[in-house]
């Protein structure tokens, strides 16, 4: 075949249908009033070049319509004028004074419904339009496009468009040489310049068809299965109450649709936006429910929201699912088994097995598909586990029904050997769904010859036709990521309220099993809330200001029924007892040894304690109370009591000022500590060195491995003179300057210059006693001000950082995206890079890319490395054997203010011997974000439930809660969290009468047998295992 001539002959036929697409003549508007230019021209495609908006002032516009007697050919006198609308605001029409199209409140559909403007039109003057655009104060986006056209000028690309369709799919799947030789002469009877007179066109357009009969057959062996959808952003460029119009206005839409079609099918996801129509319009829900019934309407909400699969955490997506499933399936009737992903951010490795637990059987998603170029229309997913779930992918969740989106979808699932397509069809992001000249535009298609075959259909029943076909798919293992790297550090103040979210309710569950004590029904109501703020854009700061408003109010509510719950659950562990008893509480499922503070206990100086068994452990006072090291087993607590009189404490842990050692100076009078340029810190694990000018870590002797890490943070001897690289040191504050650029929300783009803060700062030491020391490091950079505690203990082997930003670096179009950064580099012979993804870590290549990841990263090989945890971020990089956390981005669209204010935030580093396994990361990660809780004048009570793992190696329970369905049953989760095989541990159950395996949503699977109070157990690597336990009468 001469690929020439097709590719001539298509070329040919799409620029034709394209022109008649967006054919109507250029308008030029004259403004009224409001802001921008005073004249702007409309292009045929319904773009206004120059528009400008602003917040809360309305925009008018003025045009005099002339319209020739033809366009593109087509005669125009005599029909209406007709228009549709993609715009996110609401908008008046006028046409010569009367009205002609209005929309109050939720702005018309974007881009499905066509509506008339003018009933006649006439070859030249047709009058004035007049239009009003209304501009809330929360919205400035330029999203605004009305595009005019005629039945006749629809008709005429519509016959265009089936003629490009018909050649390019008989291209396509043309198989022997007859069959090539017949597309190469009809492709080459296509002239140059097709007539626009329709007597010559349409013959002629019959001709190509009539010569393409011969692939009938074939053509129609194919079918594109069209999903009717609507995409519906919670909150995007939006707020919830505009959007809970939206998702009542499209369910009103589908439904009269369906009435007026009896052959639509729709599918829709989110419980969220079915239940506000339950509790508001309960007729209107009663309607969506028997579509349901009878099989119209596919529920695909597994998920209760649309959520950022990378920055959940493990546990956050087990209650997506949960909540997602259950609400599907007792109050809408349905099991679901469609997780639908459609505008997610990429895709983390382990969703396969928490998806498949739930029960689903097929993974749609639109952006980040593994297959690259190729992108394929469908593949088996397998997760890190080894759990494979079929998995299928379009270019788009939103679209029309032309006939070459059907011969597109249609010759991309051919290509890739596949018997059938799916195409979505209903414009979304702000709602809009199927319309009815789509429907129409598929009915018609049924009986035109050289397309596939196509009808209205669900996710179920085109991945049941693609199966059935016995068809190899392609196999992708892991993640599939990234995109959009800003969103994983901008609007910080949402991944900060999501992250102590998850943490505050997962504490407060494990309480309530321990004690018996909570309400299920509030637990519950705030998982919805956190879970419905991990909707993609509003976890990923890609939203409006106003967004996050709410965000807040919703955090703070999650926050007060946490502590509400935790607090009965504690007086239940806890009871009164003398003064100087205190208790420790252990909401973890590990064995721990970490710093607490008792808050209500308050004196200067340090203490000694002693322990049930008789040692003594030091602690010490410090602002908030009475800190100390406790040892605590997994969900127990653990008593101490305070020595009278108090035994002698442990020598103070206190930061000395020093010279290099390389340096002959000792700092030992007061002008010379007064000049020393570092601080010593020495402790049990480490000697350190702390530059005083920028709170650096220059030096680091790790006495465990006998190693130096900070190969030239400080002045050292060389041939010629002495050099010093404090910015390849550990604790290195940078900031980042990207170039201005689009979408900054979302992209991280070239960056222009990175400025290490490693002077300015002063230093002073706040803290000292025998368990830690603090030192204070504060900075004043450009507009913005830092301060720092850093927090060494005696005994731990980490080193803390309480942090506070106060920070006033706008971002803007002139100057760009001004960032901060803090870098950690190390001298090591290996160094790649892992980090934790939900329920699972993954190494990534360590070159400088922004990826996302949970509570830690790590850097290292097998005989040594370091980790950062974090209490609340969520983008990293690393680049050799330098890792960086990113903290801050002042992104200025959608808000233009997205990370003004005051930001408060923790890490910690963790050097370590052998790699991030050995060193328990995962653990060590958990327990940074879910302290030890301490209470005096207190005695413990036997917990009534404490589950733990004996002979754990990496496996880890991460879950200890109430089931959702039944108070005297607790669900327990344990995790395998370093890729290895578990072969044999054994999971203590005391209390228990009987235990199950279970769904990742609580449903029981298999009874397991009980021996001993414990039960014997296996795991993959990765492997996430749930189980249902029903506690006995006396617990």
């Amino acid at each position: 075949m001469s690929s020439n001539a097709v590719h001539n002959g298509l070329a040919r036929l799409r620029r034709a249908a394209d022109r008649a697409h967006h054919a109507f003549p250029e308008i030029e508007w004259t403004r009224v009033s409001g802001p921008g230019p005073e004249t702007l021209k409309q292009d045929g495609a319904g773009g206004f070049h120059g528009l400008t908006l602003a917040p809360a002032q309305d925009l008018t516009l003025e045009c005099s319509l002339f319209v020739p007697d033809r366009i593109v050919g087509v005669p125009v006198g005599g029909d209406e004028l007709e228009a549709t609308l993609f715009t996110l605001y609401p908008v008046e029409i006028e046409w010569n004074g009367q009205p002609a199209y209005r929309v109050e409140g939720v702005p018309v559909a974007a881009g499905p419904c066509l509506f008339t403007v003018i009933p006649s039109l006439m070859p030249g003057s047709n009058g004035t339009l007049r239009m009003t655009l209304r501009i809330p104060d929360n919205q400035t986006t330029p999203w605004f496009q009305l595009t005019f056209t005629t039945a006749a000028l629809r008709a005429r690309f519509e016959a265009l468009d089936i003629a490009w369709s018909q050649l390019y799919y008989a291209s396509a799947i043309a198989m022997t040489p007859d069959e090539r030789k017949i597309v190469e002469e009809a492709a080459a009877a296509v002239p140059e310049a097709l007539p626009e007179d329709e007597s010559a066109l349409i013959p002629l357009l019959n001709q190509l068809s009539a010569a393409l009969s011969p692939l009938e057959t074939r053509a129609k062996a194919m079918t594109v299965h069209c999903i009717g959808h609507s995409h519906i952003d919670l909150n995007w460029l939006w707020t919830w109450p505009d959007t809970v119009e939206v998702i009542k206005r499209d369910f009103r839409s589908v439904l009269a649709l369906m009435e007026e079609f009896p052959e639509l099918m729709f599918s829709h996801s989110q419980p969220a936006s079915y239940d506000v129509v339950r509790k508001e319009e309960p007729d209107l829900f009663e309607r969506v429910l028997q579509r349901i019934r009878e099989g119209r309407w596919e529920p695909i909400s597994m998920t209760w929201v649309e959520g950022d699969v990378n920055m959940a955490s493990g546990e956050a997506h087990a209650r997506q699912l949960l909540e997602g499933c259950a609400y599907t399936r007792d109050v809408l009737g349905y099991r679901p088994s469609t997780f639908h992903a459609p505008d997610t951010f990429g895709h983390a490795g382990n969703l396969p097995q928490l998806a498949v637990s739930a029960g689903a059987q097929r993974y749609y998603h639109h952006r980040a598909n593994p297959g690259g170029p190729d992108a394929w229309p469908a593949y088996w997913w397998e997760g890190q586990d080894g759990t494979r779930i079929l998995a299928f992918s379009t270019p788009s969740y939103n679209g029309d029904i032309h006939a070459s989106d059907l011969a597109r979808a249609v010759v991309r699932a051919f290509h890739a050997g596949h018997p059938c397509a799916v195409h979505f069809h209903g414009i979304g992001d702000h709602g809009g769904g199927p319309s009815r000249q789509n429907l129409e535009a598929l009915r018609r298609f049924q009986g035109t010859p050289l397309l596939p075959a196509a009808r209205c259909s669900t996710t179920e029943a085109y991945t049941r036709e693609l199966l059935a076909s016995g068809v190899a798919l392609p196999v992708h293992r892991g993640e599939s990521s990234t995109i959009f790297e800003g969103c994983y550090t901008t609007h910080a103040d949402t991944k900060r309220y999501n992250r102590h979210g998850e943490n505050l309710l997962t504490t407060a569950e494990a309480l309530m099993a321990m004690s018996g004590h909570g309400a299920m029904d509030e637990v519950r109501e705030a998982w919805r809330a956190v879970c419905f703020n991990q909707f993609h854009d509003i976890f990923d700061g890609s939203a409006i200001h106003e967004v996050y408003n709410r965000n807040r109010e919703d955090y703070e509510a999650v926050r007060a029924t946490a502590e509400k719950i935790s607090g009965t659950a504690l007086e239940a562990l806890i009871s009164p007892a003398s003064p100087g008893d205190i208790v420790v509480v252990n909401p973890l499922g590990l064995h721990r040894e970490d710093w607490v503070i008792a808050a209500d206990l308050n004196g200067e100086g340090s203490i000694t304690l002693a322990d049930a068994q008789g040692r003594t452990v030091p602690a010490q006072y410090v602002d908030g109370g009475l800190g100390f090291i406790a040892e605590v087993p997994a969900y127990e607590t653990a008593v101490y009591r305070i020595l009278e009189p108090a035994a002698a404490p442990e020598a103070d842990l206190t930061p000395e000022p020093a010279y290099a050692p390389a340096d002959g100076r000792q700092a030992d009078t007061p002008e010379a500590a007064a000049a020393a340029p570092y601080l010593r810190i020495d402790t049990h694990h480490y000697l350190a060195y702390l530059r005083r000018d920028c709170g650096v870590l220059v030096g680091f002797y790790d006495k465990r491995a006998h190693r130096e890490l900070v190969g030239f943070g400080m002045r050292r001897p060389s041939d010629y003179m002495d050099t010093a690289r404090p910015d390849l040191g550990l604790n290195v504050f940078q900031i980042t300057e990207e170039l201005p650029h689009a979408m900054t929300a979302w992209e991280v783009q070239e960056l222009s210059a990175v400025h290490n803060l490693i002077t300015g700062a002063q230093t002073r030491i706040v803290e000292t006693g025998p368990v830690r020391c603090v030192i204070e490091v504060e900075r004043a950079v450009r507009k913005s001000r830092i301060v720092q505690r850093i927090i060494f203990y005696r005994r731990l082997a980490r080193i803390d950082f309480e942090t506070t930003v106060e920070w006033n670096e706008l971002g803007d179009p002139q100057t760009g995206v001004p960032g901060l950064k803090v870098a950690f580099t190390g001298r090591m012979p290996e160094c790649e890079a892992w980090y934790e993804t939900p329920f699972a870590a993954v190494q990534r290549p360590s070159d400088g890319q922004e990826v996302p990841a949970l509570r830690w990263a790590d850097v290292g090989g097998p005989t040594y490395g370091f980790a950062l945890l974090n209490d609340c971020k969520y983008g990293y990089d690393a680049m050799g054997c330098r890792l960086r956390l990113t903290l801050i981005r002042s992104a200025y669209d959608p808000d233009a203010i997205s990370d003004i204010g005051t930001h408060v935030f923790r890490y910690a580093f963790v050097p370590h011997p052998g790699d991030w396994r050995d060193a328990s990361i995962p653990a060590q990660a958990a327990g940074f974000n879910q302290p030890l809780i301490a209470r005096s004048g207190a005695q413990s009570r036997l917990p009534r439930a404490a589950p733990r793992l004996s002979n754990p190696q990496s496996a880890m329970i991460t879950c200890l809660k109430p089931a959702a369905a039944d108070r005297r049953h607790i669900v327990i989760r344990v995790n395998e969290t370093a890729g290895r095989h578990v072969a044999h541990a054994r999971l203590w159950l005391p209390g228990v009468r009987a235990a199950w395996t279970a769904s990742i949503i609580e449903e029981p699977q298999g009874q397991v047998v009980i021996d001993g109070d414990a039960v014997d157990l296996s795991l993959r690597p990765w492997e996430v295992r749930t189980y249902l336990a029903e506690l006995r009468s006396d617990a």
